[in-house]
């Protein structure tokens, strides 16, 4: 038999000896114990590797240009923060400001409009009405489905993805901080089970996969990645009855070769890392927070009735409003999305029940299960209880969701 295992099962291997002799009582067999400078190994090298990356990557220029917007008469510059790319010297290339303008400048809180043969970005800003960068709150890339709201400048932000087409749609956020040369972040979906805490060099990451399906293989999962994807040198695995599982990854990646038991450090050290996303996260949602409070304002001034423009589709104009056509088509998009989500967990786990509930009656047959059968008794009530917490979880966090969408 082969002593390796897919990494994507999550079932662990237990290697059990039987001591010589009269006794038929299974004893569980030591595991390897991995010394700290082994656990370490495949991290320094990465880390070194790392450094070097780090001194060869070009630093990026920002070159900054003020522009008059097209439907301004006076003179009201905007600023636009140019990469390697100048987008302004496309021919259909427009910007427009629905905000005020003073000393030549843009004043106050308003939104930018980008177009241009292949660009439609909208942007919330402050401007304090001088040549100074303003204060942005959130840009909005429009064909990318893409909406970055937080603290732009410091790079704490979050980051919403839509996804659309005939049989699918589905809404993921993306929360964290990015470094001049890393970043870390909370990637979650309010239609997934799963959530993942990353912490991402340019060639390695750190994996951290929480499920709270009750009937999966693992509550968490840790490991480490390389650029390709590959899991590498230890992971870690949280199973469901909190079993601690420690294994040694195959070289060649996504193979568990074994299971070990790592050194306390190791651990601490991981764990630590995950502290690190949990605390930029937590600092990009108050960001977001308080982004939100300005946009809060601007949709004040701009979402009246009285209030329309003419330099781009007024309807389009007000779809950021909270009772605009668009935000309704949206909320029953969710609503149907959620529908499917919650049917499709409810048969997985009445049907993962019922799996269980056959074995438990089948060990029933053997009298030398008794002691067990309790136990798997009572698993499974909770099992039952937790389907019913998860989907009062699940409606609360729905709630919450409905409020970040502005519905």
């Amino acid at each position: 038999m082969s002593n390796k295992l897919n990494l994507n099962t999550g079932v662990i291997l237990l290697i059990l000896a039987f001591l010589p002799g009269c006794s038929s009582t299974p004893t569980i067999k030591p595991l390897p114990v991995i010394s700290e400078v082994e656990a370490f190994r495949h991290v320094k090298e990465l880390l070194a590797e790392y450094e070097i990356l780090k001194l060869s990557k070009p630093v990026d220029e920002i070159v900054v240009k003020w522009i008059q917007p097209s439907n301004k008469k006076e003179e009201c510059r905007v600023f636009v923060g140019l990469n390697n790319d100048d987008r302004t010297l496309d021919d259909a290339y427009k910007i427009y400001w629905d905000g005020d303008c003073k000393n030549g400048y843009a004043n106050g809180i308003g939104r930018e409009f980008e177009r241009g043969t292949i660009l439609n970005m909208n942007a919330i800003a402050l401007y304090k009405g001088k040549k100074k960068e303003p204060e942005y709150f959130q840009y909005k890339l429009n064909l990318d489905d893409i909406e970055i709201t937080g603290d732009l400048a410091n790079k704490y932000v979050v980051r919403k993805k839509t996804t659309e087409n005939a049989t699918f749609f589905s809404i993921d956020f993306i929360s964290g901080y990015t470094a001049e040369h890393y970043k870390t972040y909370i990637a979650s979906s309010p239609f997934s089970t799963k959530t993942l805490y990353v912490k991402q060099y340019p060639n390695f990451r750190y994996v951290f996969t929480t499920n709270v399906d009750d009937f999966g293989s693992f509550k968490e999962q840790i490991k480490i990645e390389d650029k390709a994807g590959n899991a590498i040198g230890y992971g870690i695995e949280i199973l469901r009855d909190n079993r601690v599982v420690h294994y040694e990854m195959v070289e060649s990646g996504n193979i568990i070769k074994r299971q070990v038991k790592l050194p306390v450090s190791y651990i601490e050290k991981i764990l630590a890392v995950k502290s690190e996303i949990i605390n930029n996260t937590t600092k990009a949602n108050l960001a977001e927070k308080n982004a939100n409070i300005a946009i809060k304002q601007y949709l004040l001034t701009i979402c009246r009735d009285s209030v329309s423009v003419d330099f781009i589709d007024n309807t389009e104009y007000k779809e950021i409003c909270p009772n605009s056509e668009h935000k309704a088509k949206l909320k029953v998009k969710i609503n149907e999305a959620f529908a499917k989500f919650n049917q499709q967990k409810t048969e997985k786990q009445q049907k993962d029940y019922q799996a269980k509930l056959t074995d438990a009656r089948i060990s029933q047959a053997n009298s030398a299960a008794r002691a067990a059968r309790a136990s798997e008794s009572a698993n499974l009530n909770q099992s039952l209880q937790n389907m019913n917490t998860n989907t009062q979880m699940q409606n609360l966090n729905n709630n919450l969701f409905m409020m970040r969408m502005g519905l």
